[in-house]
């Protein structure tokens, strides 16, 4: 088992003002140590980066699930139309 220490730095400049940063550690296997590396070589982008995209993009992607079921809850009794009606309707 590997540790690998995620962390940009303690603090970074971001328009003149210092933005405190959190570190996180995670453990990996070797195998999956490689592959990361690897992946990031081959991106050019740091670790921290690339795990930081990940999770926040995951993260954005099930606050778009719930909303959309939400959505969907609320419009339950509302007419749907089909992309083709849509269509047809403007014309295109």
């Amino acid at each position: 088992m590997f540790t690998l220490e995620l962390f940009c730095a303690t603090m970074c400049y971001k328009k003149r003002e210092v933005v405190k940063m959190g570190t996180i550690s995670l453990r990996l296997s070797d195998e999956d140590d490689k592959l990361v590396r690897a992946y990031a070589k081959l991106h050019k982008k740091a670790l921290s980066s690339l795990f930081t995209k990940a999770l926040i993009e995951k993260i954005e992607d099930e606050m778009d699930v719930k909303l959309f079921e939400k959505a969907i809850k609320e419009s339950k009794d509302s007419k749907r139309y089909t992309h083709e009606e849509v269509m047809k309707e403007f014309g295109l």
